[in-house]
């Protein structure tokens, strides 16, 4: 990894969130000269100005978009085109713009079209982030031996794919991973929205008539832990991202079955193996 410096730069953070306020916090240890921030609530903005996370807030963007380098778009997915549409005369000639949405098709398709050359959108998504919610939750830690992925399109540019790739390393991800909009929808409803569709269903199986809490150990806990959920955010991905969605439920659905089908006919031997094949395939993940 090679040091970065951002002296002279001058970047926004359009949503000022957990990861927006994160990534903030980051990026200020590469020197920026300028790091303001964009959102509509006045109380993230302050306090993230209070805190030293940003140097100045602004619920009307146009001034910051006009003197920034790098924008960084950390909204909700369904907001990331309207925001770029809405703007698109008002970022600084030159500048690269990327955003953060765990879905990338849409958004990808969005920007291959866009009206301006000179501005180079590098689409991401950090593979990062907890079940907590709110710019007060931020930290640069969050982001520790995590992977980024990039998604990118024939429109960038090559020396501006490289500035982004050093920069998510300079900030603390561990590797940077390289993929196509549709590949990352279709492994990413597997990886993280079935995850999370499965914790919450866990949680809504719960007997009505019994207190769980003194029968939960550490496998409930881990299996339930992402089910505290951003509601309006999760709908967004999954939503977004429904036919691959769909498609993966059907595959855990087919292992649910076949594990269902071993215990209803007494099969130790095949209900077994797959418990087996599961601990072999997780050894290697991880």
């Amino acid at each position: 990894m090679y040091e970065m410096d951002l002296s002279g730069f001058s970047v926004t953070i359009v949503g000022i969130g957990l990861l927006g306020g994160s990534l903030a916090m980051a990026i200020r240890e590469l020197n920026p000269e300028n790091i303001w921030g964009v959102d509509t609530s006045s109380d993230a903005l302050d306090y993230a100005t209070d805190a030293g996370i940003i140097d100045k807030g602004f619920v009307d963007p146009k001034f910051p978009l006009k003197r920034s380098d790098l924008v960084l778009v950390c909204v909700y997915p369904e907001a990331v085109n309207d925001f770029l549409l809405k703007h698109t005369e008002d970022f600084k000639e030159n500048a690269i713009i990327t955003d953060i949405a765990g879905v990338k098709t849409s958004i990808a398709e969005f920007a291959e079209m866009f009206p301006r050359d000179d501005v180079d959108i590098i689409c991401g998504h950090p593979m990062a982030g907890n079940e907590q919610c709110g710019v007060r939750s931020a930290t640069a830690e969050i982001f520790k031996d995590a992977s980024y992925i990039l998604t990118p399109l024939k429109r960038n540019k090559a020396e501006n794919l490289e500035f982004m790739e050093k920069l998510v390393r300079n900030i603390g991800f561990e590797s940077v991973k390289v993929a196509t909009p549709y590949e990352h929808d279709r492994i990413i409803a597997l990886t993280s929205q079935i995850p999370h569709i499965m914790a919450v269903a866990l949680v809504n199986s719960a007997f009505e008539d019994v207190d769980l809490r003194p029968f939960v150990g550490g496998s409930y806990r881990d299996s339930t832990r992402v089910a505290k959920i951003n509601s309006e955010l999760w709908t967004q991905l999954i939503m977004e991202n429904r036919e691959n969605v769909l498609g993966a439920i059907d595959l855990v659905q087919e292992n649910l079955n076949e594990m269902r089908e071993a215990i209803s006919g007494g099969d130790s031997s095949k209900l077994s193996e797959n418990l087996q094949c599961a601990r072999q395939r997780r050894e290697g993940l991880f």
